[in-house]
């Protein structure tokens, strides 16, 4: 089992609005943030940082994707997308991150209803 970081320390340290510096290669989620929005937060910084640099480009993908997976708050998501999409290109990694959490949240809430014997009309 491989534990850490697992992609290369990318140095890359922009101030944002707040006037903190952000490391790209240390950007963690946070609780509260969606997939979404810390897909956007990466994505944002990374231009920031490499404003001329196609996303498209395997290089620059793998590193988007290795900066997600190691910045995702769930331990099991982290370990979900590093077993079923370590092959992937970024956007897909995210999507099957989105699918994840989607999942995660009907089991909770199935797992409600079943004990609270509430029907869930859709």
């Amino acid at each position: 089992m491989q534990f850490g970081r697992t992609c290369p320390v990318v140095l890359a340290t922009l101030t944002n609005w707040k006037g903190q510096n952000v490391d790209f290669d240390t950007t963690r989620q946070l609780v509260s943030q969606t997939i979404a929005l810390f897909e956007q937060e990466l994505l944002t910084i990374f231009r920031e940082a490499w404003p001329t640099a196609d996303i498209e480009t395997k290089e620059y993908d793998s590193m988007l994707q290795c900066c997600f997976v190691d910045g995702c708050f769930d331990p099991a998501l982290q370990q979900f997308l590093r077993l079923h999409a370590r092959n992937d290109d970024f956007e897909t990694s995210v999507g099957k991150a989105r699918q994840y959490m989607d999942a995660q949240e009907q089991a909770k809430v199935s797992a409600v209803a079943k004990k609270n014997k509430c029907v869930f009309w859709y």
